[in-house]
């Protein structure tokens, strides 16, 4: 997952749920799309989104990921 990514998931499965559930505001029913709840979808659609956007934004720089997910060895 990328920073990219990330912001993506978030803002598009906000985006998705808040259109599916749109139609309640001026009183008509929530869109149920293929028969399924709304955070359904969005939940679905974030993980896409998530994962689309990171393999196109490419890898974390390596400086990050040696500073996050390996351990120096101390010199006794």
């Amino acid at each position: 997952m990328t920073r990219a990514g990330a912001l993506a998931a978030m803002v598009g499965g906000f985006t998705i749920v808040n259109l599916l559930f749109g139609p309640m505001l001026v009183g008509n029913a929530r869109i149920n799309l293929f028969g399924f709840h709304p955070v359904f979808i969005g939940l679905s659609g974030s993980f896409l989104l998530g994962f689309v956007v990171s393999k196109l934004s490419g890898p974390a720089p390596s400086h990050l990921v040696e500073r996050y997910f390996y351990v120096k060895k101390r010199d006794a």
